[in-house]
């Protein structure tokens, strides 16, 4: 953008020193144009489970730390259970499933009844994204053409799986729930989703080429040093681009900058050329 207002300066101080309207120019190609919608996605494991403790007891030993990886039957903790007069074997609390230790919620030490809880663990073989979309995108979201995480500067494909019934009720919206198979983010990460509400292959042309006279737009084409009006009829636009249905073929050179300042018919010379 700073460039085109370079470019634009430019023309206007050598416009004023030259009879001709000076110009940059731009080639008209085919394209793909894209009407993309961003949200905003919290991910999810498959699985969380709070391992809690099923004897009254004394921590004995904690074998894990926050972010350690587990196997399903490892072996997190053991209680003493340390009764005057009687002799225990320590209890061994083993982990149900394979994962990553999320949050130790206990120390060593400490005495723990039954059902208090020692250790988080979560499942993140197979992770999902939770987003909250309003009613009426419930459709779109459904058959998007493409649906797109982004993390890190990386793009990572998704799917819509379903709607989870509870949704936010003080404000009406629904929670979307999608799949991300084989994709590792930090559980509980917040996520850009990029959902490609429309896709279209055609003439695409910036937006700041189109020249807007009363319900029209115009383009002026250059043809033999000359600005040529051409009325144009365009279809789907985003906030960059416009796809032109009819007025316009590929390969044709119209004015980009300037065009606002042309007369049909009068002469340009190009300063600079785009595609």
């Amino acid at each position: 953008m700073k460039r085109i207002t370079v470019i634009a300066v430019l023309l206007f101080i050598a416009g004023s020193l030259s009879a001709d309207k000076m110009v940059s120019s731009y080639t008209v190609s085919k394209d793909k144009i894209t009407l993309m919608k961003t949200y905003w996605g919290i991910v999810t494991p498959e699985e969380t489970v709070n391992v809690v403790s099923k004897y009254p007891g004394r921590i004995h030993t904690m074998n894990f730390e926050e972010g350690g990886r587990v196997k399903k039957g490892d072996i997190l903790y053991t209680v003493d259970r340390e009764m005057t007069g009687m002799e225990y074997n320590l209890i061994e609390e083993k982990s149900p499933i394979s994962g990553i230790i999320v949050k130790k919620l206990a120390s060593i030490g400490q005495y723990i009844g039954p059902g208090v809880p020692v250790y988080m663990v979560i499942n993140d073989n197979n992770q999902t994204i939770q987003i909250n979309i309003f009613p009426e995108e419930q459709e779109k979201f459904k058959h998007a053409p493409r649906l797109t995480a982004v993390a890190n500067g990386d793009k990572y494909a998704l799917k819509y799986d379903k709607i989870i019934p509870i949704g936010d009720m003080m404000s009406g919206m629904l929670t979307v729930k999608l799949t991300a198979s084989g994709i590792r983010f930090a559980s509980y990460e917040r996520v850009k989703i990029e959902m490609v509400e429309r896709e279209e292959t055609g003439i695409v042309i910036p937006l700041d080429v189109l020249v807007k006279e009363g319900n029209r737009y115009v383009v002026y084409k250059i043809k033999d040093d000359k600005a040529v009006k051409a009325y144009v009829e365009t279809g789907l636009q985003n906030d960059y681009y416009a796809l032109i249905k009819k007025g316009l073929n590929e390969g044709e050179t119209i004015i980009r900058v300037g065009a606002h300042l042309v007369n049909d018919g009068e002469t340009v010379r190009i300063m600079s050329e785009g595609k």
